[in-house]
């Protein structure tokens, strides 16, 4: 999404909401939309920054659902951390762990390198 439309999109919705009371809780949804969405409807990710576990394994459950980074369950992930096969957490509160975006795009990257290429292992496509 462009500059300017983003500023559409605020000057948009400040004015949809002149004269009500704006929640944290909405005003936190409507700039997450913002940021998390593209024109044509696609999701993409900042290049820096943090994401929660929800934003990697993604949330269906979530208004609008996240949608998942990697297709694993929450269980196969913290296996994966105490196995060393995905990056460890930082925490930054008690109960609060983040990774560093440039780490899951590097798991990404070298997921990609080793998958198998070609047929599956019985020979199937």
């Amino acid at each position: 999404m462009k500059d300017n439309e983003i500023l559409l999109n605020i000057s948009t919705f400040l004015a949809d909401n002149e004269n009500k009371k704006i929640t944290h809780a909405k005003l936190r949804e409507f700039v997450a939309n913002i940021l998390t969405k593209k024109s044509e409807g696609s999701y993409y990710l900042p290049s820096t920054g943090f994401l929660r576990l929800k934003d990697i394994i993604g949330d269906r459950n979530a208004s609008p659902p996240i949608p998942a980074i990697l297709p694993i369950s929450r269980t196969t992930w913290w296996e994966g951390v105490e196995e060393g096969k995905y990056p460890a957490p930082l925490f930054i509160g008690y109960r609060t762990a983040v990774w560093p975006i440039e780490e899951i795009f590097a798991l990404i990257q070298k997921i990609k390198e080793e998958a198998p290429r070609g047929r599956a292992r019985d020979g199937t496509l």
